[in-house]
This record gives C-alpha cells, structure tokens and sequence, in this order.
C-alpha cells in the first residue's frame, strides 16, 4: 500500500507541477533583432570606450572593466520572469533615487538609479555614489540586467551609461 500512496503522491505532485501556459502577445518591448533562446551575455555587442573591456565570467555574466582593469560594471543575462521584481537584484546598503523608463535599440529598458554608500558602518568610509541598473526583458526569453558606476555622482556617469545601452545591439546569427 505504501508504494501505490508514494505514487499517486508523484503523479499529483508531477500534474501540479506541469502548469498551463501563458500565450500573451509579446510584449512592447520589439528588439532589433531576434533575442537567443537562452539567456546569454556573448549574443549582445556592447560598445565600450576604447581600451576598456567585456571579460566575460560565464555565458551569462560579463563584467565591465575600465582601462585599468577596474570593475565598472557588469551584465547578466537571466530567464525571463513575468512578474521579475527589482528588490531581488538590488545591492544591499542602497536606496532606488529614481527610476525610469527609455527606448533602446534591443528593447525597453527600466533605468534605475540607486544611492549607495561608498562603505559600510564597520569600513568607516561615508557618503553615497550612484550606481546605475538597465533591466531589459527581451521577447519573454531573457531579461538582461546592466550596472554600472563610476563611484560618483556626476550627470556625466549617468550619460556615459545611457550611451552604452543605446550602442548595444544582437550580434547577427549565421
């Protein structure tokens, strides 16, 4: 008897499991050209000021890397989630300043703006910079998630950010 319980155990669980499907039209966000199947960093062509660089981790994160091989940045291509929230990417010790919708050439980006603080309590360094978050879901496929800071706060970092994610694009497949 414990057998036939165990099983109709899995085959109720295996039913709840399978789900239905959402066949919702796609979303506003129209890239210029087709987004992978599967979440992946190598598929975008990102523009970078000269002699910085992409090193890229895995196929699904890449940082950015000034000219002195600093961290500037970094890109992470996620499954796409319908109801994807923020709060599950944002930094610690950090607080959303503003938050803002633009048209990129791969799609409709959420730009955030975040205050962070330059250290925790225990380092003993005060103030804030501010970093910069593009979240670009992209044909229910893959959400791409950008950030990039310079540790300041000048107009010029938020401008110098926005001119990367205009410059980005899918390298066509052959």
């Amino acid at each position: 008897m414990f057998p036939l319980k165990k099983m109709m155990l899995l085959m109720l669980l295996g039913g709840s499991l399978v789900g239905c499907s959402n066949d919702r039209a796609a979303s506003e966000n129209q890239p210029s050209s087709p987004a992978p199947h599967n979440p992946d960093v190598t598929s975008l062509n990102v523009t970078l000021p000269p002699q910085w660089r992409m090193s890229i981790e895995s196929g699904r994160h890449a940082f950015i890397l000034n000219v002195n091989d600093e961290f500037i940045g970094d890109i992470s291509a996620m499954d796409y989630e319908q109801d994807f929230d923020f709060k599950h990417v944002k930094p610690n010790h950090s607080t959303v300043s503003k938050e803002e919708s633009i048209d990129i050439p791969i799609g409709s980006c959420t730009l955030f703006t975040l205050d962070a603080d330059n250290g925790t309590a225990a380092s003993g360094l005060t103030g804030t910079h501010h970093v910069y978050y593009g979240i670009i879901p992209i044909a229910h496929k893959t959400i791409y998630v950008i950030s990039y800071t310079m540790n300041d706060q000048t107009p010029e970092t938020k401008q110098q950010f926005t001119h990367l994610l205009n410059k980005m694009n899918f390298k066509s497949s052959s």
